[in-house]
């Protein structure tokens, strides 16, 4: 298992992606090797970058004393996390539609949904994570307390 497939499955605990949705989310076909799609992978760095983008945006993009409320850093989360739930949701959900899975797998529509609001946990918990170090917020001119500090 890769550090994405663990990362996501919360080292085997996580009810919401079942085993065969694993082995879907990590590439199983047909011929029984794991040579497809690896979504851990790509959703599990895209959700890291985009966090990031997220945490630029707000801090040192926009940067405007006018934005830089508590409520806005909020609405700036809320994007990242619900652009994280759909594409988690959509790009697996479109395998999942076109039949690109191994046959004696049985993954639902639900299965995606799982993983999906798995990414966007993840992806609050980054976006978080990223705005708690003092030194790069400082950089910002006019966020730089935001949402800390009054």
């Amino acid at each position: 298992m890769s550090f994405w497939s663990n990362l996501y499955e919360v080292w085997g605990t996580n009810p919401l992606i079942n085993p065969d949705t694993s082995q879907f989310l990590q590439g199983l076909t047909d011929a029984g090797d794991y040579s497809g799609t690896h979504w851990y992978s790509y959703i599990g760095l895209s959700c890291a970058v985009s966090s990031l983008l997220a945490y630029l945006v707000f801090y040192h993009f926009i940067d405007k004393h006018s934005f830089s409320s508590r409520w806005n850093w909020l609405l700036v989360g809320l994007i990242h996390m619900g652009t994280n739930f759909l594409a988690a949701f959509l790009f697996s959900y479109n395998d999942l539609r076109l039949e690109r899975i191994a046959e004696d797998l049985i993954v639902k529509s639900i299965d995606c949904a799982g993983f999906a609001f798995t990414n966007m946990v993840f992806a609050a918990l980054l976006y978080i994570i990223l705005s708690l170090p003092p030194y790069p917020r400082k950089l910002s001119v006019n966020a730089k307390y935001t949402p800390w500090k009054k």
